[in-house]
């Protein structure tokens, strides 16, 4: 049985959710969206989400002790509620998979150059089985030691690479000719922020989360500031061109420098893959126990080692199906569009029938 998570383990939720394996390409991204101003977009998103998680947090709050799939039958009715679990379960479980997948590439890449990636990400599933079941409390509790670990870490190693870089190559910050830019680009950033959404799935207590308005959005604001400062350090280091050639942007800016004042951390990369690997640990955990919810939920199942199990097996093998890393990223994109549906559309949706039945009165 599953106690009420504090305000505080909830906004870690929402961070160690949405700050998962997108990170690493942020510079890029930014770069892509809108130069030197890449900046502009991401503060736009993060206005964007911040309200969009105080809608998702508004809702479990006035249906507290329930789930998304347990109240959306009052709001919608049994048949559209079966489609929104069935959304929500591919949704969770797409990036569950492909994540796992792509970030097993990106260590065999980096560190395990002659292990195979099916036997990294088979170890990885493993760790994954037994961190998820483990329950929602002890998931979040890890969330909340590791992603204070991945705050002070970004920021650390941000400020560094700051420190080595140049101020010239981030200007101009703004150039009013590229509004029409900054605002198309954002589309090419809203992967960077889906994950809020994961909310849905866990039960607010009306005692314990009446603050949770204040402190859910406000995590997504640090997110936003937090991607800003990383991808400008990044960009101030080699310039716009420099960036957009990779991939994992963050990490090879990175594994590039050499800073001698910092003695036995003079080598940042090394410090970058156990910082960001701990919020993949908690990323991976969150978008299982989404999955795990979902079926459960959507099926009145009661929660069982035997379908988490299911779970697992189906994600290994899933995740062998593509051929190569582009294919896995592919996926991933196309998965991006149905954020949409997930984090955008169906939480207004559910908002605005909640104000016009007037549901959060009763509630509240």
């Amino acid at each position: 049985m599953n106690t009420p998570l504090t305000n505080r383990q909830i906004a870690f939720v929402v961070y160690c959710t949405i700050v998962g394996f997108g990170i690493i390409g942020i510079p890029r991204d930014m770069a892509e969206a809108g130069g030197t101003g890449g900046w502009i977009p991401v503060a736009i998103l993060t206005v964007i989400f911040m309200l969009n998680v105080y809608i998702i947090s508004y809702l479990g709050y006035i249906n507290h002790d329930k789930t998304l799939l347990e109240y959306s039958e009052r709001l919608v009715g049994k048949f559209f509620t079966r489609i929104i679990a069935v959304i929500y379960s591919i949704y969770f479980f797409m990036y569950f998979t492909f994540i796992t997948r792509i970030y097993a590439e990106t260590v065999r890449i980096t560190m395990l150059p002659r292990t195979p990636s099916w036997v990294i990400t088979f170890v990885f599933f493993l760790l994954l089985y037994y961190s998820i079941s483990k329950g929602l409390n002890v998931i979040v509790r890890v969330c909340e030691m590791y992603g204070f670990i991945n705050i002070v870490g970004n920021i650390f190693m941000s400020i560094i690479i700051f420190t080595q870089g140049e101020i010239i190559n981030i200007r101009p910050l703004f150039v009013e000719e590229d509004l029409t830019m900054y605002l198309s680009g954002t589309s090419k950033l809203i992967f960077a922020f889906l994950g809020g959404e994961m909310l849905f799935m866990i039960p607010f207590s009306k005692e314990k989360n009446s603050k949770v308005f204040k402190y859910a959005p406000a995590i997504v604001g640090i997110i936003g500031a937090m991607y800003i400062l990383i991808g400008e350090s990044a960009i101030s280091i080699g310039g716009i061109e420099l960036v957009k050639l990779y991939k994992a942007s963050v990490f090879n800016v990175v594994r590039g420098l050499d800073v001698p004042y910092l003695e036995i951390l003079r080598r940042l990369d090394g410090i970058y893959i156990i910082v960001w690997s701990l919020n993949i640990i908690c990323s991976l955990s969150l978008w299982g126990y989404g999955v795990q919810q979902c079926i459960n939920k959507g099926m009145k199942i009661k929660e069982n080692k035997f379908i988490l199990a299911l779970i697992i097996s189906a994600g290994f093998i899933t995740a062998q199906i593509p051929k190569s890393t582009n294919d896995v990223e592919k996926l991933l994109k196309y998965n991006g569009y149905l954020g949409y549906i997930t984090s955008l559309s169906i939480p207004l949706i559910l908002l605005i029938i909640t104000k016009v039945k007037k549901y959060d009165k009763k509630a509240l």
